[in-house]
């Protein structure tokens, strides 16, 4: 529900999270400041079958549901008047802020352990004293105020607000305005890259000076945030990998305070018993699934094998802890649904996002990508045609490969209908993309429309171009393969998966060697 301009509001269901047991499921926040989003728990959970997802909000007339959609109200009041609280206090608003903000303010942020408190852990864990906040500050010679906690926390601040304005900086129309932002984004993003390499500096004498017995998982954890931050404000990688590892920095946190009540636990004294732990925390208490609390705990192994390489540390004790991962089916559409896309005139809004959603269908681009394409990325190949090509955000730090597809007579004829579009005359974007939020959201009602069952996403374009339009078309793995962009082969063959339509087109195929009329050969 959208409360002003910039801010907007979202009560969802997480069914994904739903516990197989009870049935309960969680419900969701989902902020959204001017296409920054943020998602977090709202601490209330109901039955999935009593969810309204129109109203956002629990349809029985029980006391309980009374209760979860009166705090749901509250929640949102609490947001609402702190939003305007920090802007009339001129502060910068963003989505992770006003989250923090909101945590505070229902204390659901936890106090540091006091210094000389000491965890008492399972047989599988070392006991050891307890290291505070400031760890190593006595014996960092070269700047004894250094604190990494404070300076990873400001310097995300700042690189987040950094961003935001980044992806602004298109939609300023009025030259001289948008020569101005972009004069005060590239000095502030001068600042902000010295102040990191500052940094890097100082966490690195800060923990060569500090005994290794004494370093805390979360002081390791800001670390390699650090190293994170420092790479994505450079633009050697993604601002998203930045994020993930802020995520998984807030489940140690969290799962600390919830097993040992302190957040402040000795990297010495982890056990591989500490993965197990974090998994049943989060795939039980988080409710997370299998697949995403095992990409947090390869995370937290990366955080040791860093340290591990810095010197830092001396093992990794999680080093045996097996990741596994339940793959999940690709979803594609069938061209007969692809079809019914094409045929159905769903209004201009919806036109558009169907237009993108086909277009992505016919060249296998993911919504990233085409969201960055502008007309100059169109050039004409060897065989006269037109051919796109852009190099994927995923791949551009990691060996840089680059997707190059002929466009087929169909994403010709949609780029051509948006020659006069104020995508086109303004930014010189291909096409025109809305936020990846309001894109899927648009694409749920454009399958409903159309009798689609799928629970349709951006990513879905993908693949359908990979099993339905090359793949069941006999177009070869490897080629496949290199238009997606994919680094290794391996990726691709997720999507050779058997169809009925392949199978049908074989066996036709077969029929029309072995057999005449009906009658086996005999010749």
């Amino acid at each position: 529900m959208k409360v002003n301009e910039k801010l907007s509001i979202l009560f969802f269901l997480s069914r994904k999270r739903e516990n197989p047991v009870t049935g309960l499921a969680p419900i969701y926040i989902r902020i959204t400041i001017n296409e920054d989003r943020k998602e977090f728990s709202s601490g209330q959970q109901c039955l999935a079958t009593e969810w309204c997802n129109q109203k956002k909000s629990v349809t029985t007339k029980s006391p309980e549901a009374r209760a979860v959609n009166n705090e749901l109200t509250e929640i949102k009041a609490t947001l609402v008047k702190l939003y305007d609280v920090m802007e009339l206090q001129g502060k910068t608003v963003s989505s992770d802020r006003l989250r923090e903000e909101y945590r505070k303010s229902k204390g659901l942020i936890a106090k540091k352990p006091q210094h000389t408190t000491s965890v008492s852990c399972s047989s599988d864990h070392t006991a050891a004293p307890v290291v505070g906040s400031k760890l190593g500050r006595s014996v960092a010679k070269a700047d004894s105020d250094f604190d990494i906690r404070k300076t990873v926390l400001s310097l995300s601040e700042r690189a987040k607000e950094l961003d935001l304005e980044k992806r602004k900086l298109d939609k300023y129309k009025h030259q001289l305005v948008k020569a101005h932002r972009v004069a005060q984004y590239e000095k502030n993003h001068k600042q902000l890259q010295a102040d990191i390499e500052k940094a890097t500096l100082k966490a690195a004498i800060h923990f060569e000076s500090t005994d290794i017995s004494k370093v805390a998982l979360l002081d390791l954890s800001f670390e390699i945030l650090l190293y994170y931050l420092r790479r994505a404000v450079a633009g050697t990688c993604a601002f998203s990998t930045f994020r993930r590892h802020s995520a998984t920095h807030e489940k140690i946190q969290a799962f600390n305070w919830y097993r040992f009540k302190n957040v402040d636990l000795p990297a010495s004294s982890i056990k591989i018993k500490y993965a197990k732990e974090i998994y049943e925390y989060m795939t039980i208490v988080d409710v997370c699934d299998n697949n995403a609390a095992m990409k947090h705990i390869k995370l937290i192994k990366q955080v040791y094998d860093r340290a591990v390489e810095n010197g830092y540390q001396l093992i990794n004790p999680l080093r045996k802890f097996k990741c596994t991962y339940i793959e999940p089916e690709p979803a594609a559409l069938e061209m007969e649904e692809v079809l019914k896309l094409i045929n159905t005139d769903f209004g201009e809004p919806l036109n558009e996002k169907r237009d993108a959603f086909i277009f992505s269908c016919f060249t296998g681009y993911a919504y990233e990508e085409v969201r960055r394409f502008t007309y100059d990325d169109i050039y004409t190949g060897l065989d006269g045609k037109k051919w796109l090509r852009i190099t994927r955000t995923k791949t551009v730090n990691t060996g840089g490969f680059t997707e190059r597809v002929p466009l087929l007579p169909i994403a010709v004829d949609i780029i051509e209908r948006y020659n006069n579009h104020p995508c086109r005359l303004v930014s010189n974007k291909l096409l025109p993309i809305a936020s990846n939020q309001a894109y899927n959201s648009d694409l749920k009602l454009i399958a409903r429309t159309c009798g689609i069952a799928l629970d349709l996403t951006t990513h879905d374009a993908r693949h359908t171009f990979a099993t339905t339009i090359t793949l069941e078309n006999d177009v070869p793995l490897s080629t496949v393969s290199k238009m997606l962009g994919h680094k290794s082969i391996r990726t691709t063959e997720r999507y050779a998966k058997v169809t009925k339509r392949k199978i049908s087109k074989n066996m036709k195929h077969i029929e029309n060697i072995l057999f005449v009329d009906g009658v086996l050969r005999q010749d």
